[in-house]
């Protein structure tokens, strides 16, 4: 296989695995943003297999506060992180047009939450609308990085129980007590 289909292949198994794991649900983040911090422990560069196929992407999380490229950026969350998916010669990729992936934790109790949503560069704000965070559980013990996402039945009740004008305690309470997580296929963290 050439270098160009090769990346093509990576590209498309990348923008699978986004969908698959970063679909947007929620309207709020469990934490705001400009409270946002980094785990160290999530920084670095993450090989993600595909959830059915012999495949993989790399992602590469970095401190926000440290991208020179988001310095004055209003409203950009300094104590998050950011994630980028790499081409298989290690390059970034270039940048989504939705903006960057920002991220950051949450953690209740010992169970660590994780913040997802997307910087809108053309506009120069956090994304926002009904469907602009997801939330999803992680564990890191050693090098291995395991993700886990709301079952699709969980997700529907939860948002039935919210309706359409909920607010981001009210979440909070929803997504703590959900107990039908999906456990992904586990990252491994490249050294």
């Amino acid at each position: 296989m050439n270098n160009s289909i090769r990346n093509i292949v990576c590209c498309l198994t990348a923008v699978i695995l986004l969908a698959t794991t970063s679909g947007c649900d929620w309207m709020f983040p469990l934490t705001s943003p400009s409270r946002a911090t980094v785990d160290k422990q999530l920084l670095g560069y993450w090989k993600l297999p595909h959830p059915t196929k012999d495949e993989f992407a790399i992602y590469a999380v970095s401190e926000c506060a440290k991208e020179t490229r988001f310095a004055g950026l209003p409203g950009f969350p300094r104590g998050a992180m950011f994630a980028n998916w790499l081409e298989l010669n290690t390059q970034p990729y270039a940048e989504d047009v939705n903006g960057p992936y920002v991220i950051w934790p949450t953690q209740i109790g010992s169970t660590t939450y994780l913040n997802i949503t997307r910087y809108d560069m053309e506009r120069k704000k956090i994304a926002t609308g009904s469907t602009a965070y997801q939330i999803m559980k992680y564990k890191i013990t050693g090098d291995s990085l395991t993700l886990y996402s709301l079952t699709e039945d969980a997700k529907k009740r939860i948002k039935s129980r919210l309706g359409s004008s909920y607010n981001s305690a009210d979440l909070l309470q929803e997504i703590t007590k959900a107990t039908e997580w999906e456990k992904g296929p586990p990252a491994t963290r490249i050294r």
